[in-house]
């Protein structure tokens, strides 16, 4: 490593580590701003991409933000079976299949091409995104396409009518009790 003491403040003040400026790429946020505050933002930036590699497609942030929604979106009684399985191979080496049903076409293909293409080129991907994608390569998880409307997961995960609730609701095997009815099973169980 080469000594940089001889240098003054404001030449190491250009010395940029690229994890940062590629975490802060990732995690930056866009505000609406007066003229004065976006100049004023603009003459401070630190943030300088040096080359095209920094630069992704729309496309492919999607599929990425796709992907990582479905690694997110697996139940957590799936994610304790996919732990306890993972303890039972080390111990038997027993091949079994955990299934994640996903509504999104786009996230299996980019899944599956994955497998296949350039493993190397997705390093601004997180590491714990991967997961999924090694036990998919294990053949611990299959992933199946599941139409949006019986997607039970969007009960748990995204705003929803009246109806929409109670329609998933009843896929699930469950009930939903209006307090009328609650009230008439607490009178019941009173008499």
């Amino acid at each position: 490593m080469a000594n940089l003491s001889h240098y003054e403040s404001n030449n190491l003040a250009e010395v940029h580590n690229q994890d940062n400026v590629t975490n802060n790429l990732i995690h930056h946020d866009v505000h609406a701003t007066s003229t004065s505050e976006r100049s004023n933002i603009l003459n401070h930036s630190d943030a300088k991409i040096t080359s095209d590699s920094n630069i992704i497609s729309y496309s492919q942030y999607m599929n990425e933000s796709q992907y990582t929604s479905v690694q997110n979106s697996s139940s957590p009684a799936q994610q304790d079976n996919l732990i306890l399985y993972v303890i039972e191979q080390l111990k038997t080496q027993v091949v079994n299949c955990t299934k994640i049903n996903q509504d999104n076409k786009n996230v299996n293909e980019f899944l599956t091409a994955e497998l296949e293409r350039y493993k190397d080129q997705s390093k601004h991907i997180n590491i714990r995104y991967h997961f999924i994608k090694e036990q998919v390569e294990n053949g611990v998880i299959e992933l199946y396409f599941v139409n949006t409307e019986y997607q039970l997961a969007d009960l748990f995960t995204k705003s929803l009518s009246k109806g929409r609730i109670e329609f998933l609701i009843n896929k699930m095997g469950m009930r939903s009790f209006t307090t009328k009815t609650l009230k008439q099973l607490m009178n019941e169980v009173d008499e």
